[in-house]
């Protein structure tokens, strides 16, 4: 079978469609036999640089045989041909880990830098030189690319580099201003351009109202929102309607947003005592992966108000049967539990109320027992 399906391969056209199948069904189990590899080289020399499975079968031969001169060529030469392939970065970045700083290979980026900026992988190998040589020629890239190329997913991140890296330049934010007003709303880096500028200009008040253009007219997704309107809310303490927006956006945003937590608790600051904030929090709890990052942050702060409440311990006990046990908040979690449990079932034990307790044991071994009475309502929302 072997031997049938390497004459096969050398024998067809190198485009035919099926000819990437065959081999990488022999190259499954025969990744060392040299004839394969042999017709494999002949393959990538032969076949259009466009071929959907150029990149694949020339990263299968770099894998067991990396820096082999012949393939460095071979790849060299496709990155050539095909400047603006949606694939060039992998090839590339190959090369880099393999040959990081190497003269020819960092003199033919920057010159694919200087031609390719609308390239999706602008960017991420822009940012690889950078991280290895600081020059003042990627510098200038850079402040190039920004002028040239706002429509790009990336700018907003290009631009933040470079804030940080010349905090004293002061042409960079005037073109950031340019870009908030000349970029449609709904650019999906829309949000981080401008926190990126209110940082270095906080009182902006054009900027604020900017801003809160952006939030009334920005999908719930974005996830901007959890910086952008608790800073406008900060500065503009009695606006109703954005208080409102930030009240909606919460009821309707998925629970996996990354910002919820966020919003969530600046909308406790405006008012503590809001019973639905208090609910929503706990639906929230219930509702959230038990990886999310700031699932102990919300439960604590309900906690820090509601010591006493029955339904936060019974949901903290779910919540630590199922999140990982390298969750970086679960040792944050489980020690306050037991303390929370012992005043419930004291409060509870008092005459004329019933407390029904359910064993559990905690994956630490802590037995802390799972508390299904009904509420204390000390002052606690039901």
């Amino acid at each position: 079978m072997m031997n049938a399906g390497l004459r096969w391969l050398q024998s067809v056209p190198p485009d035919l469609g099926s000819w990437g199948f065959v081999w990488k069904s022999l190259w499954k189990h025969s990744r060392s036999d040299p004839t394969l590899i042999d017709i494999a080289r002949t393959w990538l020399e032969t076949t259009r640089p466009d071929n959907g499975l150029w990149v694949d079968v020339w990263e299968s031969l770099w894998q067991v045989q990396k820096c082999d001169p012949a393939l460095i060529e071979l790849a060299r030469r496709w990155l050539c041909n095909v400047p603006d392939h949606t694939a060039w970065q992998r090839v590339w970045a190959s090369l880099w880990k393999s040959m990081p700083r190497d003269p020819d290979l960092s003199s033919f980026s920057i010159d694919w830098l200087s031609t390719s900026g609308e390239h999706s992988a602008w960017v991420a190998i822009w940012e690889t030189l950078w991280e290895a040589f600081h020059s003042n020629a990627l510098a200038d890239l850079a402040r190039e690319w920004l002028a040239a190329t706002f429509a790009h997913s990336g700018w907003g991140y290009m631009l933040k580099i470079l804030v940080e890296a010349f905090p004293d330049d002061d042409r960079l934010i005037p073109m950031a201003r340019t870009w908030l007003a000349k970029t449609p709303l709904a650019h999906p880096g829309w949000s981080y351009v401008w926190k990126t500028v209110r940082e270095r200009t906080p009182n902006d008040a054009a900027l604020a109202e900017i801003g809160r253009r952006w939030l009334f007219q920005a999908p719930f997704e974005d996830e901007g929102w959890g910086y952008v309107w608790p800073e406008l809310r900060e500065e503009a303490t009695d606006d109703i309607a954005l208080v409102e927006l930030g009240r909606s956006w919460l009821s309707l945003v998925s629970a996996d947003h990354g910002s919820w937590s966020y919003m969530w608790t600046a909308l406790r600051v405006v008012d503590p005592g809001d019973a639905s904030l208090v609910t929503a929090g706990r639906d929230w709890l219930s509702k959230v992966s038990a990886k999310h990052h700031s699932w102990a942050y919300v439960w604590m702060e309900l906690r820090k108000a509601w010591p006493e409440d029955r339904v936060l311990v019974n949901i903290a006990l779910t919540w630590l049967a199922q999140a990982p046990a390298r969750h970086a908040s679960w040792a944050r979690v489980e020690d306050p539990l037991g303390r929370a449990r012992a005043r419930i079932q004291a409060h509870a034990a008092r005459p004329g109320m019933d407390l029904e307790s359910v064993g559990s044991t905690s994956r630490m071994g802590c037995c802390l027992g799972s508390v299904v009475a009904g509420r204390s309502g000390r002052g606690i929302p039901s």
